[in-house]
């Protein structure tokens, strides 16, 4: 459907997290769901409604 890419990173507290941004353009409407998926780490599903109120990935512990 559409792909993106990460922003460039920001260092957390201590140096032991990382913040990346990211944004997709031109994203068509209308699917029951969509999948995100970072560095073959396995998708995570959300509603169109969800992904226009942005969402929040957590990679690692």
């Amino acid at each position: 459907m559409a792909v993106g890419s990460l922003d460039q990173g920001v260092s957390g507290d201590g140096n032991t997290s990382c913040t990346f941004s990211f944004s997709i353009a031109d994203v068509p409407g209308g699917s029951k769901f969509y999948s995100v998926e970072v560095a073959h780490r396995g998708e995570m599903q959300y509603s169109e409604d969800q992904l226009k109120s942005g969402v929040s990935l957590s990679l690692g512990s």
